[in-house]
């Protein structure tokens, strides 16, 4: 048999490692870059979504500060003289400061006010636990499309909002208000809220309340106030 010597055949071949062509190496670095942006991405959004967590639950679990059994409010003073010919002491004069409020028990309402406010301000406010999720919903789809003329607040968020007097324009003092509104749904019952915020309310022309707006509008007191001169001043 006839044996062949190859070695003078492969001396010849350059034998060479293939050469990684421009387009693949660019699309290489790219992947790497966006793998890197997308891991950095990631590790922020963790950090944020701790934080944003940790917040949430201090802003949760703070004390409300609000006692609505208190009733520590400026409310009006009055002077009375004594009318000489009955022998009665007659209402001479109402004094205030920046606040004209006269405190009245809900037993001593109309059912038509409460009734009134709730029809007006908060249709499903002894549904809900202070904050009707769906109306803040909706009050925020229309801020995106830029109908911002949707109220999403409870009586409950108007009444922390009253009392403690927090108007602050930002997303930690909604966040502020909806954990207060919350708290104060556990501690006290609907007529507690809706009493106090009958009372703290302003019902225009410096009114703090719907007893000095009977008496503004109606020269009379909110107990005897009919249905329609409930739902003018609500």
């Amino acid at each position: 048999m006839r044996k062949t010597d190859i070695s003078k055949y492969t001396d010849k071949i350059d034998v060479q490692p293939k050469k990684e062509s421009g387009f693949k190496k660019v699309l290489s670095v790219i992947g790497r870059a966006l793998l890197t942006i997308l891991l950095v991405l990631v590790v922020a959004g963790l950090i944020v979504s701790i934080s944003v967590g940790a917040y949430v639950i201090k802003i949760a679990n703070e004390p409300t500060g609000i006692d609505l059994n208190a009733r520590s409010l400026n409310l009006s003073s009055f002077i009375y003289v004594e009318n000489k010919q009955n022998g009665q002491f007659e209402e001479y004069q109402t004094l205030y400061g920046t606040e004209n409020r006269i405190w009245v028990d809900l037993k001593n309402m109309p059912k038509a006010m409460p009734e009134a406010i709730v029809a007006i301000e908060d249709k499903r406010f002894y549904e809900h636990n202070g904050v009707d999720w769906y109306r803040t919903g909706s009050a925020v789809l229309s801020l995106v499309t830029g109908r911002d003329n949707y109220g999403g607040s409870t009586l409950t968020q108007q009444l922390v909002k009253n009392i403690t007097d927090d108007s602050e324009v930002s997303l930690t003092r909604k966040l502020r208000e909806i954990f207060r509104a919350l708290n104060i749904e556990r501690e006290y019952s609907k007529d507690d809220i809706i009493e106090a915020y009958l009372n703290v309310v302003n019902f225009g022309n410096n009114c703090q309340g719907v007893e000095s707006a009977s008496q503004l509008y109606f020269n009379k007191p909110i107990g005897e106030c009919t249905v329609a001169e409930c739902a003018a001043i609500a």
